[in-house]
């Protein structure tokens, strides 16, 4: 199912999501409907940039699952308290995105 990838770019956050391994990375869109925030991403820490993405992330993680919002409410707290608000800020990182399944609880769809 692929791979988040958080990377620095012009001294901000950014996440992309690559679906297949060796594939291109696409950005992944925010999710102002459910966390209304209008700052960029981040991670190792508990903000609003880390909410944000953790939103953002539920959101492809259970794109496969058609989720109601209340389950990418609770995928989302879940990836912001066990993931995301865990890693180090200033680094870069590669989530697969089976284990942030893990993280919520859902079994992969293949």
């Amino acid at each position: 199912m692929g791979t988040i990838l958080l990377r620095h770019v012009e001294g901000g956050g950014v996440a992309m999501h690559r679906f297949e391994e060796g594939g291109t990375a696409e950005a992944i869109p925010a999710r102002y409907d459910l966390f209304k925030y209008n700052g960029g991403v981040n991670w190792g820490y508990k903000g609003t940039g880390v909410q944000a993405l953790s939103y953002a992330v539920a959101n492809i993680v259970l794109s496969l699952h058609g989720p109601t919002d209340a389950e990418l409410h609770r995928c989302a707290r879940a990836i912001l308290d066990n993931v995301l608000c865990h890693l180090n800020g200033e680094e870069e990182h590669d989530v697969s995105t089976s284990y942030l399944l893990e993280v919520c609880g859902v079994h992969e769809v293949n």
